[in-house]
């Protein structure tokens, strides 16, 4: 339609996330955050941590699921697992702040904003690779564990990982909040739409 479009992310709060994640308490939660079907590879992270570590727990939040995919997926599950669903957004990010390691390993992506809270939430993340790592500020860069899953020790390396990276709160710099805080995107698109 020869339409000169761009795309602006909406953002999420970045504050809230940012104090809620300055209490200090432990980190030992290891979360999937996408929605349960195949092209989301929730099978591959329960399979690689059954493989490696049986004894970390799992805990599964997911906005939908495809029945049969789930169904597969909880004979896999062991009982120490969680399979909590769909959260709000404050119990979410009550998980997210007491997370050591959000994993997200879908066939593609394009701009995750569960990824970016994470971050901001103060865990590690484990990513397959794709095109918007590129875009990111380094102080999130250094947050994200890039899993090669032709790796199998991929899972292990991601604990390995987050459980250095964790000891470190999360500080946004000023490039992560134009990029991610509610506030400033909407200002962003407001100065645009009226400039």
């Amino acid at each position: 339609f020869s339409v000169n479009s761009q795309i602006y992310k909406n953002g999420f709060d970045a504050a809230c996330l940012l104090e809620m994640a300055t209490h200090g308490e432990e980190r030992n939660a290891v979360v999937s955050i996408r929605t349960v079907r195949d092209t989301n590879r929730i099978m591959d992270i329960v399979v690689a941590r059954n493989e490696v570590d049986p004894v970390i727990p799992l805990c599964l939040i997911y906005p939908s699921c495809d029945f049969d995919y789930h169904k597969a997926l909880l004979e896999k599950l062991h009982p120490q697992d969680s399979d909590l669903g769909r959260l709000g957004k404050s119990d979410m990010y009550n998980l997210l702040v007491h997370a050591k390691l959000v994993i997200s390993i879908p066939v593609s992506d394009s701009s995750p904003r569960s990824v970016y809270e994470s971050i901001f939430a103060g865990s590690a993340v484990a990513l397959t690779y794709s095109p918007f790592l590129e875009e990111l500020p380094p102080c999130m860069k250094r947050r994200i564990y890039v899993a090669d899953l032709d790796n199998s020790s991929w899972f292990s390396e991601a604990v390995t990982f987050a459980n250095s990276v964790t000891q470190v709160r999360y500080i946004p710099s000023d490039e992560a909040l134009e990029m991610c805080d509610q506030t400033r995107t909407m200002g962003r698109i407001r100065r645009e739409l009226y400039r």
